[in-house]
């Protein structure tokens, strides 16, 4: 059944045929405009952007940089400038731990930095056969801090043996001690490390810092020292990075941290009354 056209329609199309093809052409473009115009979305309003929103979009003055934690722990160090130096060195054998010898043996004080306003003094000593952790510091009262036996601070060292200890013997050491010419010596922490051979390695951990010390301990057991080696000094570590031979000054930072453990005062700080 064919589809009939309502008059209207029928009237339009009329109208159509007799327009020419300029003025089809036109009509059809006005028609199409009309259409999209009727047609299109409504566009959504635009949200309202956040304090959040507009402080990423504004960008950071190129005096300002940016700060990774690094700057305001910095800041909070007053008077940085006048932190005492400290340096840890990584004595080598054969090396001596004074300014004049007679002998003219390699000294440690000719590899480091000369210090502008004071000179540098070693915390405790290594004998010449002793390698390892050297701390150096401008500060007389943390020289004091670490060394003076009243502090009992620990130190650390690497030691290998020709032979080996007892399990009683490492008992007696840590539990009695041992009386050695100049007083009785005892050994905080000792544990074997391994080793090759007859050659055994342990760690012993002391709190005193008398001459020879740890080799006279193991002398006493019928042990001889054939090489030793101070890998910690209270807080402070020997890093692995460092070679021998090489130095590594601490930062503001890090002499702030030990000044803490020290139990002294910073630059400007003053002691707090007790309660």
């Amino acid at each position: 059944m064919a589809r009939r056209r309502s008059p209207v329609c029928q009237e339009n199309r009329q109208t159509f045929q007799k327009q020419s093809p300029s003025q089809r052409r036109n009509a059809q473009s006005r028609f199409t405009t009309l259409r999209t115009k009727s047609f299109r979305r409504p566009q959504a309003a635009k949200r309202p952007q956040t304090a959040r929103r507009q402080s990423q979009k504004t960008r950071r003055p190129q005096s300002q940089p940016k700060n990774h934690g690094t700057r305001a722990r910095f800041e909070r160090l007053k008077w940085a400038d006048r932190l005492p130096r400290i340096i840890l060195y990584y004595k080598q054998e054969g090396e001596i731990v004074s300014r004049d010898d007679p002998q003219g043996r390699v000294s440690i004080f000719d590899r480091l930095p000369q210090a502008a306003s004071s000179r540098w003094v070693a915390i405790g000593r290594l004998d010449i056969n002793t390698s390892g952790l050297l701390i150096l510091t401008t500060s007389g009262e943390l020289v004091q801090r670490f060394a003076h036996p009243s502090f009992e601070v620990e130190r650390e060292y690497a030691v290998r043996v020709l032979g080996g200890l007892t399990t009683e013997q490492m008992r007696s050491l840590t539990e009695e001690g041992v009386m050695l010419e100049d007083g009785l010596a005892k050994v905080e922490r000792i544990y074997e490390q391994g080793g090759e051979g007859a050659n055994k390695w342990y760690n012993v951990v002391i709190k005193e810092g008398r001459n020879r010390e740890v080799r006279r301990i193991f002398e006493s057991q019928g042990l001889t020292v054939s090489r030793l080696v101070r890998v910690g000094f209270g807080p402070i570590g020997l890093p692995n990075r460092l070679k021998r031979g090489q130095f590594y000054e601490l930062n503001p930072a890090e002499v702030a941290n030990i000044i803490k453990w020290a139990d002294m005062l910073l630059p400007g700080e003053r002691r707090r009354k007790k309660s």
